[in-house]
């Protein structure tokens, strides 16, 4: 009997898996994490990929973060909090 057939009769696929298509969180995260070195992505940057002026892209991003929907190691989900807190007490105080 081959093991194809064998896989096949106890349900395991060996099928490739198709590669997911990351979610908009997921984008705006790793969109962060680039730019997060240098201190954050240009509000003109930000704007034009997302749709949304800084304070808001800090704000979901912030939410994400909380969440923990993000797939990220302590230290880079630290520094983008750190970032965030950093965005949203500029913006709130110009």
């Amino acid at each position: 009997m081959s093991p194809h057939r064998n896989a096949t009769r106890t349900g395991v696929r060996r099928y490739p898996r198709r590669p997911r298509k990351p979610t908009e969180s997921q984008i705006m995260v790793d969109f962060a994490s680039m730019w997060q070195p240098w201190g954050g992505a240009p509000d003109d940057d930000i704007l034009v990929r997302f749709g949304l002026p800084e304070h808001a892209f800090y704000k979901r991003l912030a939410n994400i973060l909380i969440r923990g929907r993000a797939r990220l190691t302590p230290y880079r989900a630290r520094a983008l909090g750190e970032l965030c807190e950093q965005k949203l007490s500029i913006s709130a105080h110009p």
